[in-house]
């Protein structure tokens, strides 16, 4: 047996009233909202009743309470707060790999070469030469020279 939805004149829309789903209050919609499975009766509502469904956490980094939905923290593996705050775990999860397996042959290289005491030498040899190119001997010529 088919039953029909009855539908009520609200001026000239046709439609019916049918509950919030935050506060239980009724709240008129038109036809071609029915079909949606919550209805709110205002903005607020519907915010309340997103934080409501999702899941909160402290942040790792600042302990700010984050709330998100589950395919945030399903699929994303989301952990902290912000973009600023994901930085700085990545910074220190990158610290606690280097003090446990300690730094690569890639890694040493890079502190050595672009350290002070590197950019202090390279100068002083430019100062002890006068600036001159040891293979060619013209003074004044691009030397290579690192920043």
């Amino acid at each position: 047996m088919l039953i029909k939805k009855r539908y009520i004149y609200k001026g000239r829309k046709k439609g019916r009233f049918k509950k919030c789903s935050f506060c239980k209050k009724d709240v008129w919609i038109m036809r071609h909202r029915e079909e949606r499975k919550n209805i709110f009766c205002n903005q607020d509502h519907f915010i309340k009743f997103l934080k409501r469904k999702s899941f909160n956490f402290p942040c790792k980094i600042c302990g700010i309470k984050v709330f998100t939905q589950p395919a945030q923290l399903k699929l994303r593996s989301r952990t902290t707060c912000s973009l600023e705050c994901r930085r700085k775990l990545a910074r220190k999860r990158a610290e606690e790999r280097r003090v446990k397996f300690g730094y690569t042959k890639h890694q040493l290289d890079r502190l050595a070469r672009y350290s002070t005491e590197a950019k202090k030498w390279r100068e002083e040899i430019f100062e002890r030469d006068n600036y001159t190119c040891q293979i060619c001997k013209i003074r004044g010529t691009y030397l290579e020279y690192g920043k």
